[in-house]
């Protein structure tokens, strides 16, 4: 006897595979690909453009550099992270405008922003510090939200460096000499 694979419902308008939950593969082939959908019954595991996925989904792009695209019609495009101890909301990262952000229990805590490669920490905005916006900024309204550790972990007399360093040149990683008066940091 065979078994049935396929069902179309008329009257709900469904369309099931596999309701008796058999070891029976789905695929669907591109012009150019003969797994762009594939659905593995056995491992309960969704490939695109993967004819073995690994995971719960495995997205294989070829030689595309962009996988995938998710978009929003809105101001935000944002994926969620979640696991059964994240409570009613998991870690949100994804765009905002042109920036890049992270949104642990849908609260935004950082940014990048897109027009200069700001790195903001506590704040959604850039703020304008001696003469101008910097591009690492740590905001908060107390020492621990504006504050920052830097810890070195060695059996030595040795301690954490900051750096402040000035060059005259007009590039990125170009070195000059700098002259009287020259300000080395703020």
């Amino acid at each position: 006897a065979g078994v049935s694979v396929l069902q179309v419902d008329a009257t709900n308008g469904n369309v099931v595979f596999n309701e008796a939950s058999n070891d029976q593969d789905f695929r669907i082939e591109s012009n150019g690909n003969t797994h762009m959908l594939f659905i593995d019954a056995g491992n309960d595991f969704v490939g695109i453009g993967k004819s073995a996925p690994e995971h719960a989904l495995h997205v294989l792009s070829g030689t595309a550099n962009t996988v995938a695209q998710f978009e929003s019609s809105d101001a935000d495009a944002l994926i969620e992270f979640k696991d059964s101890d994240s409570g009613t909301s998991g870690v949100f990262i994804g765009a905002d405008a042109d920036d890049f952000v992270v949104k642990p229990n849908a609260t935004e805590v950082f940014r990048i922003l897109g027009s200069g490669g700001n790195v903001l920490i506590g704040s959604s905005s850039s703020v304008s510090v001696t003469g101008g916006a910097r591009q690492f900024q740590i905001e908060g309204t107390s020492g621990v939200t504006a504050s920052m550790s830097i810890i070195r972990n060695t059996n030595n007399n040795a301690g954490s460096v900051i750096s402040l360093s000035k060059s005259r040149s007009a590039s990125d990683g170009g070195v000059t000499i700098v002259q009287e008066n020259d300000v080395l940091g703020e």
